[in-house]
């Protein structure tokens, strides 16, 4: 199990466990010849019942015998697609955001109270919003972690130490400022990495994206001493470590969830290399027009974590 956020190298680090022998990454068929990474995310199931995810990943991440079809029944309640990927033998992979699969019951049941209340009591509405995500984030997070110590699966937490770097990737977005990935439509050939053009990076609205990126830094230490505390197996994986070299992060992922995998397969699936290259170059003045004034205003944001 790997908890990420976005921006973190995740996807490409998947792509290539997925092509090791023993490890099935799983996937949700999107149905349009697309697959989805993040199968237990919102965007891809819904607003799973609980009894439904827990049935799901205690099956998936479990000891007990697989049921397939059982599980996609209760995946398709809610669910765009079928899950890919669920085996009876090996190691099954999975990652996902640490966050909540079903919005609060205000206001997203009440559509047109919000709307009512956000006019006459703007300062209400927000502050009852805020109240009720953090009820529901906290009973997620208890019911994720019941989950975790039933399974008892090897669970990662994807970093990105240089947070001046995870930042502007965050800001460059979709190429424009704007979000998005461009990893999926270099993956795609729609677009080449010298067609990425460069951008004006807003001091303040980054200044604020990299006070973002430092509070998930320390979300991301609570939540591993939470977890350490509840008796389970926690890894942190840096991304820099991943640039570092790939065969390192295989072989020492491998090592952590005890799967014996032959160094001539690990050198293999390396050199394949992975479905999603770098977006980024490592000369920001590639894609960024300010890129002195940025180096010298935030250049120094690095969180370690070894």
């Amino acid at each position: 199990m790997i908890f990420f956020d976005e921006k973190e190298g995740t996807t490409a680090l998947m792509s290539l466990l997925d092509k090791l022998p023993g490890i099935t990454i799983l996937r949700m068929d999107r149905g349009d010849g697309r697959t989805s990474a993040e199968p237990f995310d919102l965007h891809s199931c819904g607003r799973m019942a609980k009894a439904d995810l827990k049935f799901c990943l205690d099956g998936l991440l479990g000891s007990r015998p697989v049921d397939p079809e059982a599980i996609q029944t209760r995946y398709g309640r809610t669910a765009k697609g079928r899950l890919i990927g669920i085996s009876a033998q090996g190691v099954t992979g999975l990652k996902m955001r640490f966050r909540v699969l079903t919005l609060p019951w205000y206001p997203d049941r009440l559509p047109r109270l919000h709307r009512v209340l956000s006019k006459v009591l703007p300062r209400f509405t927000r502050k009852l919003q805020d109240l009720s995500l953090r009820i529901n984030l906290r009973d997620y997070k208890k019911l994720m972690i019941n989950m975790l110590k039933r399974s008892h699966p090897v669970v990662f937490l994807a970093v990105r130490q240089d947070v001046f770097r995870w930042a502007l990737s965050k800001y460059h977005g979709d190429g424009t400022g704007k979000p998005g990935h461009l990893q999926f439509k270099l993956a795609k050939g729609e677009l080449q990495r010298c067609d990425i053009g460069k951008i004006y990076v807003e001091p303040e609205r980054f200044k604020a994206i990299v006070a973002g990126c430092e509070a998930i830094h320390e979300r991301k230490r609570e939540l591993m001493q939470e977890l350490l505390r509840a008796g389970l197996e926690v890894h942190p994986i840096c991304y820099e470590d991943f640039l570092a070299s790939e065969y390192e992060m295989l072989a020492r992922i491998c090592r952590l969830i005890r799967l014996d995998v032959p160094e001539a397969d690990l050198r293999r699936v390396v050199a394949e290399g992975a479905d999603f290259q770098k977006v980024h170059s490592e000369d920001i003045s590639e894609f960024v027009e300010n890129h002195q004034q940025m180096i010298e205003l935030f250049g120094d944001r690095f969180v370690p974590w070894q």
